[in-house]
């Protein structure tokens, strides 16, 4: 009995082979596929359109149209002027810009709702009184009104000029906030351009110089501080990483136990023990008495 205790005891150990790697992975897979909704939400919740860095605490600026006070200027002068001027101060992001027309939802609800008629929503807006009525049913914090003042085209060599003038209010108080004058001028850049092509180049330059205008002398003092808006990927590429790392030590760990232990199964006989490939030799049984 001693001596077939002593032959069990002298059996080697069965080899466990480690499954922590293969677990591990596991619990990584289960966590990413659970993360996965979450990680989509907040990348679409995050994503922005593409456009400037909007600054905080923007104000925001409803633009009425221009009034062409200058007998000269053709009908296109002014709505011209109105989107190249909307346009720069989108760009800058200064301001957040509504370009005014009568058919704002809020306009036509006030419309329907008798506060406003269709006279005071037609324009034009050359006075302060008029368009603080209707930016009032806007939500905006400002407006601004200007007029085309002059316009002047040398037919000799077809420089053309353009001076505008300009007024930025407060909607709550009806203050003026800022009065703006700028010129707007423009020379051919070829011997066989059109005297509106040049004109289109001036109003541009109007606009151009109105807005950097509107923008350095902001009510803020151009103490605009940048919204830094995260990258929509980050948590899909840091996710990823960390799954390809946890199973790149997985399979590594596994195949390192797994290592020695063999798949042959050649049996011999070595000094009355039994072996098999990789694994130690197994001591005969004693002899029955």
């Amino acid at each position: 009995m001693t001596t077939l205790t002593t032959w069990r005891q002298s059996l080697p150990k069965r080899r466990v082979h480690s499954r922590s790697g293969l677990r591990l992975a596991a619990a990584v897979v289960a966590a990413a596929i659970g993360f996965a909704p979450f990680s989509l939400f907040t990348a679409s919740a995050t994503a922005q359109p593409r456009g400037p860095v909007l600054p905080l605490n923007v104000p925001s600026v409803l633009v009425f149209p221009f009034a062409a006070d200058a007998a000269n200027a053709p009908a296109s002068v002014a709505p011209s002027l109105d989107a190249a001027l909307v346009e720069r101060l989108n760009n800058v992001g200064a301001y957040k810009v509504t370009r005014y027309t009568k058919f704002l939802a809020q306009v036509q609800r006030a419309i329907e709702d008798r506060i406003l008629s269709d006279e005071d929503a037609a324009g034009p807006f050359d006075s302060a009184a008029k368009a603080n009525t209707v930016a009032q049913q806007v939500d905006t914090d400002d407006y601004l009104i200007g007029t085309i003042d002059t316009l002047t085209i040398d037919p000799t060599n077809k420089h053309v000029t353009v001076e505008v003038s300009a007024e930025l209010h407060n909607v709550a108080t009806g203050s003026t906030i800022q009065a703006l004058a700028c010129t707007g001028t423009a020379v051919p850049q070829t011997s066989d351009e059109s005297a509106d092509d040049v004109t289109s180049d001036a109003v541009a330059d109007a606009a151009g110089k109105l807005a950097s205008a509107l923008n350095v002398n902001h009510p803020t003092g151009g103490g605009l501080v940048a919204v830094r808006r995260p990258h929509r990927n980050t948590v899909e590429y840091v996710l990823a990483a960390i799954l390809t790392g946890v199973l790149a030590y997985a399979i590594g760990h596994n195949s390192t136990h797994n290592s020695g232990s063999g798949n042959s199964s050649v049996n011999t006989s070595i000094g009355g023990s039994t072996t098999v490939s990789g694994v130690p030799g197994i001591p005969s049984p004693p002899a029955a008495p």
